[in-house]
């Protein structure tokens, strides 16, 4: 019982910081640049520790194996359009702001590519708001939900969160 307490208490945190990432890209056509990412940027480390601090939990039994991102089933709806949507707002948002340059993995790496904040962001929305239709969908095992953010992190979104952050950290740094 204490477990499943336990893991009740990260999700519910772990929400608590989805809803206000998603609250403010949900808003950034009614935002500018800087109060999009002057309102992102705390925001990203904060999901990333608590991303970090969710225990690994097994996979549901019932579960299907997946290959890639893209054979997973969308609780949230989101279709293409709508993530291309997201992805043009933010970058004409973003504006100079959107391309960066960096090291993909640094510890294999050594040759710089383009990266793109709005991809970064709009990346780090639609895995949080999967992981979130799961919750909202009354998912009965928190653990199952656990499971859905933390695979998504390691796989997917957890590097576009560190990039945007890096990103951000050295605009901030040279803008100040």
């Amino acid at each position: 019982m204490e477990d499943s307490t336990n893991e009740i208490e990260i999700v519910e945190r772990f929400v608590l910081l989805v809803h206000q990432f998603c609250a403010v890209i949900d808003d950034a056509s009614n935002l500018d640049r800087a109060e999009i990412l002057g309102r992102v940027y705390p925001l990203l480390p904060r999901l990333i520790d608590q991303a970090i601090a969710m225990p690994r939990v097994e996979e549901a039994e019932d579960a299907e194996e997946v290959e890639s991102d893209e054979a997973l089933p969308r609780k949230s709806g989101s279709t293409h359009e709508e993530r291309w949507s997201l992805f043009e707002l933010l970058q004409e948002k973003l504006g100079d702001w959107d391309r960066y340059s960096e090291v993909f993995d640094p510890a294999r790496d050594m040759i710089p590519i383009v990266g793109s904040l709005a991809d970064d962001l709009a990346d780090t929305y639609f895995d949080l708001k999967e992981g979130l239709a799961l919750q909202e969908a009354g998912e009965t095992e928190p653990s199952r939900v656990i499971w859905e953010w933390r695979f998504s992190f390691d796989i997917h979104w957890g590097e576009h969160a560190l990039s945007a952050l890096r990103s951000l950290y050295f605009r901030f740094r040279e803008n100040n």
